[in-house]
């Protein structure tokens, strides 16, 4: 939670730097660093989670899944419908305002996306085969790698984010 705050914080400022033309030497990998760490200290808080368990039942952890995933769509279509409910008040409109959106839903959606990564690894070892082992870490990996894309600005793909990261 706290590295998503200095993540948001950090972010924010960027783009209060940007927009006011500011000649602040800002590290500007800062708010990627935080993301990261966010990332990370997710993965490491839902892994002990459902490994503090002996017993976890399979239909309990689809179930958690589901109602991750259902009130982070709920909050996120909440937060949509308040957006666009006040379109012409120009606190709204403000890049300002868009930057804390994008920080709100950015990070509810890597909370459930790690959350669903970290239940669905709990379930894909129930059926422990050298294949499965091994193309799982690969996965992992290059998920670790998307990490070093973000954190490095490796722009691969072409124009990066208009407010973060």
């Amino acid at each position: 939670m706290i590295s998503w705050l200095l993540f948001a914080a950090s972010s924010s400022l960027v783009v209060f730097v940007r927009l006011n033309r500011i000649d602040y030497e800002f590290p500007l990998h800062l708010p990627k660093f935080f993301y990261v760490i966010f990332f990370l200290s997710l993965y490491l808080f839902f892994r002990l989670l459902i490994r503090r368990r002996e017993f976890i039942n399979l239909t309990e952890l689809l179930w958690r899944i589901f109602a991750t995933g259902m009130i982070v769509t709920i909050i996120s279509l909440l937060m949509q419908l308040f957006q666009g409910s006040l379109s012409e008040n120009k606190f709204i409109n403000n890049d300002y305002f868009n930057c804390i959106f994008f920080n709100i839903n950015s990070g509810l959606l890597t909370a459930f996306l790690i959350s669903t990564f970290v239940a669905w690894e709990k379930l894909i070892f129930y059926q422990k085969t050298k294949m499965l082992i091994y193309s799982w870490r690969v996965f992992v990996y290059f998920m670790l790698a998307t990490l070093a894309v973000t954190f490095f600005n490796l722009d691969i793909i072409g124009q990066g984010y208009q407010y973060t990261i």
